[in-house]
């Protein structure tokens, strides 16, 4: 029987808490069952019974069925079954096929949690489980009680396996990348992101302040930073109910790629910026990006937009997605063209519901001024001098914040502005998304969270659309350290979770860039090279220092071989107690002192190290060492070697 603490258990073991901790990224409560490998570690080799090991073959198929009675999910179904069947192989494994089957079963749970994990653990986790792996296959080739192996080999394994893991991601940037689309994910297999919501709701509570990074925003190489705070629209309404803010009404038209197999064109207005918004799963078909969206290049199937200019997707995400955002970066756009030819439809933009005459006495009093910006920029400022903002608000509806209470947030200040203009014919509509603060100043990109999510108004203004935010503003001061942090988790995605088609060949050119460059450098340094040694070369004193150097090295390498052979020598002597005669050699010494074989045996070592030359170093400590400990066991107890 083999011993507890045998190294392929303790592999063995190692390799079904990567299986967990795969899981457990998707959902954290998998990792309780590193418990029952806690349990089959003690259990290991100890089940030699028949029917003890049955029960432990049936177990997985029994866990199978109870799962199935439950209703269990697909995916937690798989998951659970394969880790049972991990733990149970786990404790009957006694041969080198089961450890193989034992690595195959986490195989399959890296594969089952890759389709709902997107964090940079998964990479760590990959690495762990591919060393882990690679030394259990290994270790299991040996039959019986794994023999006592020098650190050495152990580094070879671990070496070897991190060259095969670097060449399997060679493979996995190299192999081309065709999709027909994003894989929209399951909601079963994450976590939604995002404090975002269409509905848009006045109602009374207190709003919990969620940092979850909802997405982030990339100026790309060579852009600019983005300024801040950031606008990043991605609803606009226009009726409001009393309580709820809806959407325009009609059903949405479908866009299609328009030039390229990716590019979508919402807008015939020149772009100022581009960005790339990496979107975390947020459950919604909402398209978010710096206001105004001009363009969007992604691998959609196509994209609706209904007649406020909204655009969703083709449906909800549950996966990381990346898509590249041409927009307007200022607070102004351009009417939609429809609106401008049709007069009658700017109608909607005037609606109110049934409000109080104390909220009109409000609104008479303070939406003042000869032009439609100093009524909007009147209305802000009232709202923000004599309004406090609070996360906890009591109003129980927008007549009662204006009225009475006079404490809310986003959403109480913008609706307020946006009713009091319309009370006296001022054009306006509510627009919602994320107000981002957080720069990440390691890569330079944008941080939203779910608690930026926002709201503000836009004030029509003649033939364009003006921003006016009546909400106060903050900046968030984030750590070194997070920012750090949210960078590798940037860069995992950039090059990992969102790496397509575009991106290989973006990477195929810059390599080729690169090695172009690095032969040309190569090439410069070189020639540069050359023609200092051909300089150096034509002077008589450079070539005398360089024979004499040479000279004084073959004479050092000499000194020290001769030194090594007579270390060796001087001790073989100690060692025999007698001292050779002229033209004597080690051997003829042995012999003639009637020595053991064992010495003999030494001698021709030190013949071996004599001819090894420098390669023979830890050999000639090896032997220095044992002709000393030999002389002092000699020369204390005398045994007779």
């Amino acid at each position: 029987m083999r011993s507890p603490l045998d190294i392929r258990r303790v592999l063995a073991f190692l390799l079904g808490l990567t299986a967990c901790g795969f899981l457990s990224i998707v959902e954290p409560w998998y990792a309780l069952y590193a418990v029952a490998f806690a349990v089959a570690l003690l259990l290991a080799g100890h089940v030699h019974g028949r029917w003890g090991r049955r029960a432990l073959e049936a177990l997985p198929l029994v866990w199978f069925l109870v799962l199935m009675v439950l209703g269990t999910q697909l995916f937690a179904l798989l998951a659970q079954e394969m880790l049972a069947a991990m733990v149970c192989r786990f404790v009957l494994t006694d041969n080198t096929r089961d450890y193989q089957g034992l690595v195959l079963i986490a195989v399959f749970v890296t594969v089952l949690s890759a389709a709902g994990s997107i964090s940079v653990a998964f990479g760590l986790l990959l690495l762990a489980e591919f060393l882990v792996a690679t030394v259990l296959l290994i270790m299991a080739q040996f039959e019986g009680r794994v023999p006592h192996i020098g650190r050495g080999f152990y580094s070879a394994i671990v070496v070897s396996a991190l060259v095969s893991f670097v060449f399997a991601f060679g493979v996995f940037f190299a192999l081309p990348r065709w999709t027909l689309g994003y894989i929209k994910g399951s909601p079963a297999l994450v976590t939604q992101t995002t404090g975002f919501s269409k509905d848009v709701t006045i109602t009374p509570g207190e709003v919990q302040q969620d940092n979850t990074v909802v997405m982030r925003v990339d100026p790309g190489k060579g852009g600019s930073r983005l300024p801040l705070p950031a606008y990043i629209s991605g609803m606009r309404y226009t009726t409001f109910s009393g309580r709820q803010w809806l959407i325009a009404a009609g059903h949405p038209e479908s866009l299609y790629a328009s030039s390229g197999i990716d590019s979508f064109v919402v807008s015939d207005q020149q772009p100022d910026t581009q960005t790339t918004v990496y979107l975390e799963p947020t459950g919604t078909d909402v398209v978010f990006g710096l206001e105004h969206i001009t363009g969007l290049r992604g691998q959609f199937q196509y994209l609706r937009r209904d007649a406020e200019g909204n655009l969703f997707t083709d449906a909800p995400y549950y996966k990381t997605i990346r898509y590249d955002v041409s927009s307007l970066d200022q607070d102004t756009v351009p009417v939609d063209s429809l609106v401008a030819r049709r007069p009658a439809l700017l109608d909607r933009y005037l609606q109110v519901p049934e409000l109080s005459q104390a909220f009109r006495d409000v609104a008479a009093r303070v939406v003042r001024g000869l032009t439609v910006r100093d009524k909007a920029q009147a209305t802000r400022d009232y709202l923000l001098a004599n309004y406090e903002y609070s996360l906890n608000p009591t109003a129980t509806s927008i007549e009662d914040f204006i009225v009475n209470r006079h404490t809310g947030y986003c959403e109480h200040f913008a609706t307020s502005m946006v009713l009091l203009l319309r009370v006296e014919g001022v054009h306006a509509r509510l627009v919602s998304g994320f107000l981002a603060t957080e720069w990440n100043k390691a890569s330079g990109y944008l941080i939203v969270r779910a608690r930026d999510a926002h709201t503000w108004v836009e004030v029509l203004d003649g033939n364009t659309w003006v921003r006016y935010d009546p909400t106060p503003s903050s900046f968030q001061q984030v750590s070194l350290i997070t920012n750090i942090l949210d960078n590798v988790r940037m860069a995992w995605y950039r090059n990992v979770v969102t790496y397509d088609l575009a991106s290989q060949v973006q990477a195929a050119n810059s390599l080729g860039r690169f090695f172009t460059g690095s032969g040309r450098a190569v090439t410069s340094a070189f020639e540069s090279f050359r023609r200092v040694v051909s300089r150096l070369l034509r002077d008589w004193r450079v070539l005398s220092g360089i024979v004499v150097a040479a000279v004084l090295a073959f004479l050092f390498l000499r000194r020290r071989a001769e030194d090594r052979r007579g270390r060796l020598a001087s001790a073989l002597e100690d060692l025999v107690g007698e001292r050779r005669l002229p033209g004597e050699t080690l051997l003829e010494l042995v012999h003639r002192a009637a020595l053991s074989p064992d010495i003999e045996g030494l001698v021709w070592r030190v013949y071996g190290v004599d001819f090894a030359g420098e390669q023979a170093v830890e050999e000639e400590k090896t032997l220095l060492r044992l002709l000393r400990d030999a002389q002092h066991a000699r020369a204390t107890a005398r045994p007779q070697l």
